[in-house]
């Protein structure tokens, strides 16, 4: 099976190396690396739309995400799309290796989660 075309621009944030507090000698964690890439991201599903209070719901949706092999993509990695939009990452991303050629990495794939606030949509 050959990999779309990654044509999307996004940015994966990766958790920064720890720094020390100041104040109280304690680590915590770094400012966050960012890392532009290009992508395939597409919609999986709407799996699930539940209210919290009778005026606020919220709309949780799946999202594949392929990137270049390489790519520092970790199930502590934040993707932010081209509009802004942040996903965070579900689980282990996955190595997807050719069947040909030894076997080489050919893309990173992962799934996503994007949840929205529906407060105020009729």
């Amino acid at each position: 099976m050959r990999a779309p075309r990654m044509r999307q621009q996004v940015m994966l944030e990766n958790p920064g190396p720890p720094v020390v507090d100041p104040v109280t000698g304690n680590e915590r964690p770094g400012p966050p690396i960012a890392t532009p890439s290009r992508a395939y991201l597409e919609q999986r599903s709407l799996y699930a739309q539940q209210e919290y209070q009778a005026s606020q719901s919220t709309a949780t949706t799946d999202f594949i995400l392929l990137v270049p092999a390489g790519t520092p993509l970790t199930m502590d990695s934040t993707v932010i799309d081209e509009a802004g939009a942040r996903y965070v990452v579900v689980g282990h991303p996955a190595e997807r290796r050719a069947r040909l050629n030894g076997g080489r990495v050919r893309y990173i794939a992962a799934w996503l989660r994007l949840v929205s606030d529906l407060q105020g949509v009729s």
